[in-house]
């Protein structure tokens, strides 16, 4: 009973855990030096791809058919699993805050009236922050033992923040 309890408690802290962690990754600063013609040229969400198998169930359920299985290595793998499921996350937040960074950019400095995209840019944010904690908590619950990290919204997000990109005219200052 007492192990439920704490369990319980644990779960109910995690939406608070994962809120510190998203103020934390949001709140960091890309300077506009950053964001090179050359970097967004070879910008490509195909080296976010893996992110979407990494936490599958499909290579856990084959592992639990081998012989010689044992629960402590599907763990090990699981926990290795979310490390570099991590480093892509911390990446992806990166090149996120990079196209987001030039977009405004673009927008400050073109020549005709671009006032639509900065609402564009303040929803693009928020729907990223929120993508971001979503994808935190479940992260958290996975390491709990909860299963389905889910990332093609994410993915899909700044994949269509970096084509939309390409199509605005950046100043040649960046």
């Amino acid at each position: 009973m007492s192990a439920l309890l704490v369990a319980s408690g644990l779960i109910g802290l995690l939406p608070i855990v994962a809120l510190v962690v998203l103020v934390l990754r949001l709140r960091s600063r890309i300077a506009v030096e950053e964001v090179t013609p050359e970097w967004l040229d070879s910008f490509s969400m195909q080296r976010y791809r893996p992110m979407q198998r990494l936490l599958s169930e499909q290579d856990f359920v084959f592992l639990r058919s081998l012989p010689g299985y044992r629960p402590e290595i599907e763990h090990r793998l699981r926990r290795e699993r979310r490390a570099a499921f991590r480093r892509y996350l911390n990446r992806l937040v990166r090149d996120f805050h990079r196209l987001h960074a030039a977009a405004r950019y673009a927008v400050a400095y073109s020549d005709s009236d671009q006032s639509d995209l900065v609402g564009l840019l303040v929803r693009q944010r928020l729907q990223f922050a929120w993508l971001i904690g979503v994808t935190e908590f479940r992260l958290a619950c996975h390491a709990l033992g909860f299963r389905g990290v889910e990332t093609g919204r994410l993915i899909n997000a700044i994949d269509g923040m970096g084509r939309e990109l390409r199509l605005v005219a950046i100043p040649s200052g960046v």
